[in-house]
């Protein structure tokens, strides 16, 4: 877990889902952003690394 680990961090992407599909499923990611502890590195859908 990050907690666990010092200067660690969480990297994501997200479904790049807005409006209702996004209301209705959740939003995963942005709960992440709110309560994690430790940074938080989102990456929009479609990214190539």
């Amino acid at each position: 877990m990050v907690r666990d680990n010092p200067g660690s961090m969480v990297v994501m992407s997200t479904h790049g889902r807005w409006g209702f599909a996004r209301w209705s499923e959740g939003n995963v990611t942005h709960e992440v952003v709110r309560s994690s502890e430790a940074p938080v590195l989102v990456i929009p859908p479609h990214v190539e690394v």
